[in-house]
């Protein structure tokens, strides 16, 4: 009950965000953009990631629970039946998420355009990161483990719980989470050039430099989360 509070609550503090951004672009520019067109299809996403996970949380819980009781567990008979749901789930709801993702990223791509279009090297350098962030996109989606997340409890349970398989997820996480970095600090490269070429003093430079930096949070969590081993 408590998770699918915070599920909600956070696709409602998004949504609340996407509306007050939406009603500051309408009030001083009188029209949308491109990128808010993207984030509106994006919060659609993550509405449908939201219904998922609502709708999967009881039989999660009821494999975990099944899980924590070890050789004591007394499955029930749709069990094999429900594990194969949960597997087909875990692979919409990773794809999903993949797809919101990197959703957002075209949107700080699509806006930082308007910022420097008139300068031919940024359009240059703009085109060059969007086809180095479509083929990243396109490498996770060609390696995404497929055949374990949409195969029956059988085959789960003869190839993809062996060693070398569990071994390839942890490749495919680190993977992952060095790619999203990697496409995050070259995005993050454009509006830190126009700080820099802006006619201002050097220290609101630094200070707006810094808050345009902020995204390196998010890095630190990726990087996080790729170092931090599975439980169990």
């Amino acid at each position: 009950m408590a998770l699918s509070g915070v599920i909600w609550g956070l696709f409602a503090l998004c949504a609340i965000s996407l509306c007050g951004r939406l009603s500051i672009r309408i009030v001083c520019f009188r029209k949308l953009f491109a990128e808010d067109y993207l984030m509106v299809a994006v919060l659609g996403v993550m509405l449908a990631n939201a219904v998922l996970c609502q709708t999967q949380l009881d039989l999660l819980y009821v494999i975990e629970a099944i899980g924590n009781q070890g050789k004591e567990a007394r499955p029930p008979p749709t069990f094999a039946e429900d594990v194969t749901q949960a597997t087909h789930a875990a692979l919409a709801g990773g794809l999903i998420c993949m797809v919101g993702i990197w959703a957002v990223k075209y949107n700080f791509l699509l806006f930082f355009y308007r910022l420097g279009s008139r300068l031919r090297p940024y359009r240059i350098f703009w085109w060059v990161v969007v086809a180095t962030t479509t083929a990243c996109f396109a490498v996770l989606l060609g390696l995404y483990d497929y055949q374990c997340t949409s195969t029956s409890v059988d085959k789960i349970r003869g190839t993809c719980a062996t060693k070398e398989n569990v071994d390839m997820d942890s490749g495919y996480t680190i993977l992952n989470c060095t790619v999203d970095i990697f496409t995050d600090v070259i995005i993050i490269i454009f509006p830190l050039t126009i700080v820099w070429r802006v006619r201002i003093s050097t220290g609101k430079k630094i200070m707006l430099a810094c808050l345009f930096s902020m995204v390196l949070f998010t890095v630190a969590i990726t990087l996080r989360r790729a170092t931090t081993p599975p439980e169990g």
